[in-house]
């Protein structure tokens, strides 16, 4: 047979066993095994699709990258304090209301985490954003003790409402501001005190004098002065504006011991014609007592009973004075640890209502410092402090992709992190999604669903042969862990899995 024809003959015989092969039912094997079985591929999880993942509360994803979310203002600010203002008590609704915030050393978060100098103090309103102003009236860092007026643009009829303060940025500039807190505020610290005029043949210091012996944390230089002349002579300052009844006038007065003239320290608040209300505390050698006077064209008029008291001297003491809706009038004295000393109570009068100078008459020589008015209502509202949060979660939330890849073997493991992060993430692996492995340092194990039974990257990837030798083939997936202190950022931009199918 030649050549040829042999050739011709095997064709034949080939076409007609394809024939016979496709009749039977008969296909190749290599129709029954996975598509690029045996090829080494990649599968890269990009975060561009947040419904691809599963994620818990505090992790973000968008732009590409999975990263820790916050509600914060502004994350420069690490830290904050949600504010509880009760207000359920009182049937009016408040309007720009000036709120105490007392913070003592019960808060160790607050001073764990605050600049020595209180810089980055800042508040919220409940919405989040709006910034409030404030006022610092005290920061002690050393005997962590802090007194901070907020102005609150409104808090409605017997109801709670949140704000927020927020603390932890060291690069944060002080924004303590009391001209912007307070119906009407003058701590004498920008040197000046040009606007105060004289009242008859008084007079007040201008510029202000040194501070003498300033409080602890009151970041006081500058203090008035009433230098000369007895009651009524003396100095004032107008507000600019007309406030009626439903008031609080407060601030802090000096007496050195050593005075040369008149006993009195005697502030008020009165009208163009120089008629109100105010107080007396009187340094009489014997028989010191303190009052509630009402001043008609200038000259003081007791009105309600004295009340024994002999004030200090040669330290500084604080000073409420409440002109109640309705013509009820209340003083107290306090120390500088806010220590009630004595107070006189529920006196009434109704001959003025409209008042436009705050006014020192009085004897001389005597200091006032932190002068202010505000709003006053009845009950006040009540104001408490809950737990401090950090900027981040803390509590390492985790993130899975849903759908996983199909494996034979796995060849390496890799993740790029985002150009902000600070924390870490750790990972566990499964092939089936359901039960979750960790390497212990020795095997892999299942694991908790704790981060303390977590692998770094790097550990993930040097043990990859042995998970396919010690738990299988199957289906791959991870669960990234975002490990955070609560300040630091967790940045992650991509996952990479080089495996065989």
């Amino acid at each position: 047979m030649g050549l040829n024809t042999f050739n011709k003959l095997f064709f034949i015989l080939m076409i007609i066993g394809i024939f016979f092969a496709s009749s039977c039912g008969f296909e190749e094997e290599t129709n029954y095994l996975p598509e690029n079985y045996g090829k080494n591929l990649s599968e890269q999880w990009d975060f561009t699709d947040a419904s691809n993942y599963l994620y818990d509360n505090g992790i973000e994803i968008s732009n590409g990258t999975a990263k820790l979310e916050s509600n914060f203002f502004n994350t420069n600010w690490k830290y904050r304090i949600p504010i509880t203002i009760d207000n359920s008590s009182n049937s009016n609704t408040l309007t720009n209301y000036q709120i105490k915030i007392t913070i003592n050393s019960n808060e160790s978060s607050f001073w764990d985490n605050i600049e020595t100098d209180g810089r980055s103090i800042r508040f919220t309103d409940e919405d989040n954003s709006t910034l409030l102003n404030f006022w610092i009236e005290k920061f002690d860092y050393n005997n962590q003790s802090a007194i901070i007026w907020v102005k609150i643009p409104q808090i409605d009829a017997s109801s709670n409402k949140t704000i927020y303060l927020y603390y932890g940025n060291s690069s944060a500039d002080n924004a303590s501001d009391g001209e912007s807190t307070f119906i009407f505020f003058d701590d004498f610290e920008d040197g000046d005190s040009s606007d105060w005029l004289t009242y008859s043949s008084g007079d007040v210091s201008r510029p202000p004098l040194a501070d003498p012996d300033p409080p602890a944390g009151s970041g006081s230089v500058y203090s008035l002065e009433k230098i000369n002349n007895s009651d009524p002579n003396g100095g004032y300052k107008n507000m600019n504006l007309t406030i009626g009844l439903g008031y609080i006038f407060e601030g802090r007065i000096y007496r050195p011991s050593s005075y040369n003239g008149g006993s009195a320290d005697r502030l008020a608040i009165e009208d163009s014609s120089y008629n109100g209300y105010g107080f007396i505390v009187n340094h009489y050698t014997s028989g010191s007592y303190i009052e509630i006077e009402r001043r008609d064209a200038g000259t003081g008029n007791a009105i309600g009973s004295s009340v024994t008291y002999d004030p200090p001297e040669d330290s500084w003491y604080k000073f409420k004075f409440e002109m109640i809706e309705g013509g009820t009038f209340n003083f107290f004295i306090y120390n500088m640890n806010d220590v009630l000393l004595s107070s006189v109570s529920n006196v009434s009068d109704s001959n003025y209502s409209n008042f436009s100078i705050v006014i020192v008459h009085g004897g001389y020589e005597y200091y006032i410092d932190d002068l202010r008015i505000r709003k006053y209502t009845s009950p006040e509202p009540t104001v408490t402090l809950d737990d401090p949060q950090t900027v981040y979660s803390n509590s390492n939330p985790t993130l899975t992709p849903k759908n996983g890849v199909d494996f034979s073997n796995l060849n390496s493991f890799e993740h790029t992190l985002g150009q902000n992060n600070q924390g870490t993430v750790k990972y566990q692996i499964s092939n089936d999604g359901v039960n979750w492995y960790y390497w212990n340092g020795s095997a892999w194990q299942i694991a908790e669903n704790n981060y303390t039974y977590t692998n770094t990257e790097e550990e993930i990837n040097n043990h990859l042969n042995d998970f396919v030798d010690e738990i299988g083939k199957g289906t791959f997936y991870f669960k990234a862990y975002f490990i955070s202190d609560g300040t630091q950022q967790v940045e992650l931009e991509n996952v990479t899995l080089n495996y065989k199918r």
